[in-house]
Order: structure tokens, then C-alpha cells, then sequence
């Protein structure tokens, strides 16, 4: 490389990349650029004018090109991942004051959890209880380096950096964070090495690391805690590390314990009023509960006499139903895992589970379609190609999902193959109406439903979340083989037949048995995946049994709602999630329905979708944009039910 010169602009960590990045290239010369204001940073503009080429971490990129657009300079911008790595520091949080982050011991380094129990007035010897095994898996800490590490390697994507050979290095030497802004040298000369390789250039010194001292060390360093580098396999410990960069050599060094660092944080925290601090951090209602769970720990170990005194607001009617704001409704238990952005989520089910779906595809999480179909967008819609993960239409019971994964097994071959319609084309029984206008010939149909299988199979195996929308109770069954159909013969295809066609209503305990064999055979082909579990709020188009359609809607959702709550109970990795209530909830007053009292109105879908965003998924996707995108784009939505019309 010629003397090409450079400026590296960033944060703090643009300082050693610098350095890095010149003992790799000794021939270019590189302007050390610490700088979080173009105006007031170490580089300035005259600086810009001079190099060649800016390299710019992502947090500095708008003002870098503002300042140039300003100046009408035209310089080569090459991005650079600004690393915020939260893996192994998960508690590590800002806390906003009145006139911008407060100043613990640790500069602007705060603990969610402390900052979580001074607001709930707990005294010190009491929050540091909280740090725990169980605290950090009811909070999802240990999911936490997954998703941090998913969320980096998208950052370096989107710089045109590849760093996959450089990411499982540092793993390798895990910990490779002193504090979530904070890298090792191990990160820095990795990015260096990327730029390098980004440019073209063949390094003089491969590795710079161990050539300049770590210059992030006379900074914070946010421990590690034991219980969470067992799972890191490394050692931790309790002791808090302040900033040591004006110490005098031979002065004594500082550190905290857990205890004294949350009570100097406490100290901090008692200037202000509790209103005028905030981390969007303590949004997670997870906190709230652990919170919520001490309290009633402390309660019934006090030896009260009341088990109610001290239970959360959430779980009084007053409190947490009749006084509050329509759009405040929250009846979410957080769940204790959370869907990542990169995790494969696959959907299921009824009408609503259609919401889901497009929720989660629209607010940039990996909804996985494994049967995609043809090119053209308006064909794919048209035939049901990305309604759901896997092209089989509306599936309503639990007998009929349980089914599904036996008939793509191979191991149920029903005696239905093909119903005939009153236009002479041919439809399967099992999805009457993913082919508009039929199959020609049972060759064809069976050639797609093949095709269909082989999908069915690569999502089992390969989905990560199953979301599953429970429908209906109400099914009609083959009476030779059992065999569980979405619609009755005779309505879209077929003829209904007394002698070969029964009707049955499935019973809260029925559903359960269906669901724990359908649970068994998941997991036998992918021992990782999780459930999340819904029950459609939407009423029934038309019952067969001999009630009032609304007694038998009435009977569907509450077994379909014990069958839930019994199989999440007894799954740990099977979650609840409470569309049914919070749609059909009378905190809402009846405005969730239209007028025809059964379609869900947008302000409804857009409620369900922003706390399911909000509670189960982590990520860089915004839960109510996504919500209101949804709800912009319409509520078209998929019924086989409404083929009962008459």
C-alpha cells in the first residue's frame, strides 16, 4: 500500500483500532480518531480534508457524512461495526437522569437488577439476594451470547465484514469483553484484520494484539458473575473494577464487592427523584416479577397471616384490569426464553395464527417458510405459498396438527385421498383450499402433496419455535381410519356420507393427549424446539352440535384454554401466550370485534401483536412499529371456516 492516509472515527474503541490497523499496514499513515462530535472530537475537519479514506465505526456514520455533506467533501466511507456485546454482561445497563446517564462507581455503568430493586424500595441487603442462578434464567441472561453474537455478525454483515472466522476465534477465548462497550484487544485487532482484508491488503503483523497494551483496561471492567461463566466456561466473581486511568503508580487499587457496589449505587440513585430515572431495560416486565416473586417470598417468610398482602398488582381485578387504560392492558406472563432474531419460527393453526406470522416477518425476525413456492407474488398469495411456514392451510384441532406429523412421517396413510368438487377438479381433504381452482388428476395431487411432505419434515426439523394457534374443538372424522379433516365433506369438496363421516367435539382432555403425542414426536426429530401456544379469539362461523352457536363458542375456547394451560404447566418449553384474553377480555368494552361481532378489528391485532413482540421476542425489531405496519397493511387473513357460510 502506498502512503495512503486514513482516519479511523468512532468511539472509544476507534483509538486502538487505529493503532491496530497501523501496525498491520506500516506503510499508510492512520489519524487516531476518538470522537463522538465531529466538531469537538480529536479529529476535525481539516483532519477529513487531509485523509484519503474515512473508516467509521456505525455509531459515528451519520454525523461523519452530515459533517461532509456539510462541508461538500466527497471521501471513500468504509464502515466499521461499532461492538456492543452484551453476552457476558447482560445486567450492564444505562440509567437516564434529568441531564442525561447517571454515574455510578463505574462511570455510566449501572445494574438492571439493583436499579430494578432501589425502585421498588427494597434496602440493599435485600437486592443483593437477587443475584442469583434463578434471577438470571428468569430473565433470560443466559440467552443472552447467543443472541449478542447473532446481533454482531449482523452488524458486520451489513459493513460488508466478514467475521465468522473471527467470532468463533474469540469464543475460543471467552470472556472477550471487559464491559458490553468494552472489547479486548483479541475484537479490535479481528475488526483490523477485516478492514484489512476488506481493502485488499496483505498485513505486515497478522497479529497486533500482542504487540500494543490493552488500552481499555484503565477503564471499567464489569465482572462476570460465577453463575454465568459456569456457562461460558470460564471462572467469575463479584468484584467491580472503576475507572483506574488517572491512578498514580504505587496508589492502592479500588474495586468493589457486590454488596458495596450496589449500596454506592444506592447512594447515586437516592439524589434523584425515582420519576426522573429511567432504563428501558426495567420495560421487560420480567424484572417486575422477579421483583413481585421476592416479595412474596419476604412475605410468607415474615409469617403474615394474609397470602394476599404483597402479591402484584397484576394479579388483583382493580388493579390490574377495571383501572387500567385500554391500550395499558397487559395480561402477558413473560415467558423464560425469548424468541432471538435469528431463531426459526415456524406458525400453525387457526385464522389468527396468520397475524403472528405476518407480525413477525414485518418486524425483521426469521419467519421460516419451508415451502415456497413459485416466484411471482401474486401466485404464491393466491395459492397459499407463505400463509403459513408449510402449505397446509387452516389447521383447526389438535388431532388434525398430531395427524399431520404422521402423515408426512409416512407413518398414517388415511384412506381419503381425493375429494371430488362440483366442477369435476379434485381436492385434498386435508387442505381443501390451498389450489384455487384444483387438481386436474389425482397424479398431480399426490406429486404436491409429496412436495408438501418433504416441506412438513425440513420445518420439524429445522424450526427452532413452533407457534401453534389453537382453533376449534369441533372436527369431522373418517369413520374407518379416524382420520381428522378441517372441513366437513360436502362444503368445498366431497359428499357427505353418515355412514363413512362422524361428527365429534373434542374434550379439554382429548386435546391434551393429542398435543403430548404430537409434543413427543417433534421433539424426537429436534430435541431443541420450543411451543408457544395461542387459542384463537375469533367465534365459531356455525357449530353442528345441538346448542346455540354461542354456548358451543363458549364450550370450544374454554377447553381449547384448559388444554393450554395444562400442556404449558407441564412443559418447560412450552409457553402460553394470551391473544384469546386480551381480544375477548371485557377490559376492552366489546371494541375488539367488528360488526359482524366475530372479525377482529386492527386496533386488536395490533394490540396482541405489540405485546407479543414486546415480551417474547429480543432483538433490534421494534414491537409497536411492527404492530402498527401490520395493522396498516390490512387484516386479510385465510378461514376455511367461512366456506360454512350459508
Amino acid at each position: 500500500m502506498t502512503n495512503k492516509t486514513f482516519a479511523v472515527i468512532g468511539n472509544c474503541q476507534a483509538r486502538p483500532l487505529s493503532d491496530y490497523l497501523a501496525a498491520m499496514l506500516p506503510n499508510a499513515i492512520f489519524l487516531p480518531g476518538f470522537s463522538r462530535e465531529i466538531n469537538t472530537g480529536i479529529i476535525s475537519l481539516d483532519e477529513l480534508v487531509t485523509a484519503d479514506t474515512l473508516i467509521v465505526q456505525t455509531v459515528m456514520e451519520k454525523r461523519v457524512r452530515a459533517a461532509l455533506q456539510q462541508a461538500g467533501i466527497e471521501r471513500e466511507v468504509i464502515l466499521c461495526p461499532t461492538v456492543y456485546f452484551t453476552g457476558f454482561h447482560p445486567d450492564c445497563v444505562f440509567v437516564r437522569g434529568p441531564k442525561g446517564l447517571i454515574s455510578t462507581p463505574l462511570h455510566n455503568s449501572n445494574s438492571a437488577i439493583a436499579f430494578a430493586a432501589w425502585k421498588a424500595k427494597l434496602p440493599v441487603h435485600e437486592a443483593i439476594t437477587l443475584f442469583n442462578e434463578s434471577s438470571y434464567r428468569r430473565l433470560g441472561y443466559f440467552d443472552y451470547l447467543q443472541l449478542a453474537m447473532a446481533e454482531l455478525a449482523s452488524d458486520a454483515e451489513e459493513c460488508d465484514l466478514d467475521l465468522a472466522a473471527e467470532q468463533a476465534s474469540w469464543m475460543r477465548s471467552a470472556p472477550f469483553m471487559h464491559t458490553p462497550n468494552h472489547p479486548k484487544p483479541i475484537v479490535l485487532a479481528g475488526l483490523a484484520r477485516a478492514l484489512v482484508k476488506k481493502l485488499g491488503e496483505q498485513p505486515a503483523l497478522r497479529f497486533p494484539e500482542g504487540l500494543i497494551p490493552d488500552q481499555l483496561t484503565t477503564h471499567m471492567i464489569w465482572p462476570i458473575y460465577p453463575e454465568l461463566a459456569q456457562s461460558f466456561g470460564c471462572d467469575g466473581e463479584y468484584i467491580f473494577k472503576p475507572p483506574s486511568g488517572k491512578r498514580a503508580y504505587g496508589d492502592k487499587l479500588t474495586a468493589y464487592s457486590l454488596e458495596s457496589f450496589v449500596s454506592a449505587s444506592y447512594d447515586v440513585y437516592n439524589q434523584y427523584d425515582p420519576a426522573d430515572l429511567q432504563c428501558s431495560r426495567l420495560d421487560d416486565q420480567r424484572y417486575a416479577e422477579l421483583i413481585d416473586n421476592h416479595a412474596k417470598r419476604q412475605s410468607a417468610s415474615s409469617g403474615r397471616s394474609h397470602p394476599y398482602r404483597g402479591l402484584p398488582d397484576r394479579q388483583f381485578w382493580r388493579k390490574g384490569v377495571s383501572s387500567v387504560r385500554m391500550e395499558d392492558f397487559d395480561p402477558v406472563t413473560p415467558p423464560m426464553k425469548r424468541i432471538g432474531r435469528n431463531d426459526r419460527i415456524a406458525t400453525a393453526g387457526s385464522c389468527f395464527a396468520q397475524h403472528i406470522a405476518k407480525a413477525l416477518s414485518k418486524s425483521g425476525y426469521n419467519y421460516f417458510v419451508a415451502e415456497q413456492g413459485p416466484a411471482d407474488e401474486t401466485e404464491r398469495l393466491h395459492r397459499q405459498f407463505g400463509t403459513f411456514s408449510a402449505r397446509y392451510g387452516n389447521i383447526y384441532t389438535a388431532a388434525q396438527l398430531n395427524q399431520l406429523f404422521d402423515r408426512a412421517a409416512g407413518a398414517f396413510q388415511p384412506e381419503d385421498m381425493a375429494w371430488t368438487r362440483s366442477d369435476g377438479s379434485l381436492v385434498d381433504p386435508f387442505r381443501p383450499r390451498v389450489e384455487p381452482d384444483g387438481f386436474h388428476d389425482v397424479e398431480s395431487l399426490l406429486r404436491d402433496r409429496d412436495a408438501h411432505f418433504a416441506s412438513v419434515n425440513e420445518m420439524w426439523r429445522s424450526l427452532d419455535v413452533f407457534v401453534f394457534t389453537l382453533g376449534l374443538t369441533e372436527s369431522w372424522q373418517a369413520v374407518s381410519d379416524g382420520a381428522v379433516f378441517p372441513l366437513a365433506p360436502g362444503v368445498v369438496g366431497g359428499e357427505m356420507d353418515t355412514a363413512k363421516y362422524r361428527f365429534h367435539n373434542y374434550s379439554a382432555a382429548e386435546i391434551v393427549v393429542e398435543m403430548t403425542q404430537f409434543f413427543k414426536k417433534l421433539r424426537s426429530v429436534n430435541a431443541s424446539a420450543r411451543v408457544i401456544l395461542t387459542v384463537s379469539p375469533v367465534p365459531l362461523e356455525a357449530t353442528y352440535a345441538p346448542n346455540h352457536v354461542l354456548t358451543s363458542t363458549t364450550y370450544s375456547k374454554a377447553a381449547l384454554r384448559v388444554a393450554a394451560e395444562e400442556l404449558s404447566a407441564a412443559h418447560d418449553w412450552v409457553e402460553y401466550f394470551p391473544s384469546f384474553e386480551i381480544i375477548t377480555g371485557n377490559f376492552n368494552r366489546g371494541r375488539y370485534f367488528g360488526e359482524d361481532l366475530r372479525e377482529v378489528t386492527p386496533e386488536g391485532v395490533s394490540h396482541v401483536m405489540k405485546l407479543f413482540l414486546k415480551h417474547f421476542t429480543v432483538g433490534t425489531a421494534c414491537p409497536v412499529a411492527a404492530a402498527r405496519s401490520e395493522t396498516r397493511e390490512g387484516q386479510a387473513v385465510i378461514c376455511d371456516e367461512e366456506a360454512l357460510r350459508v
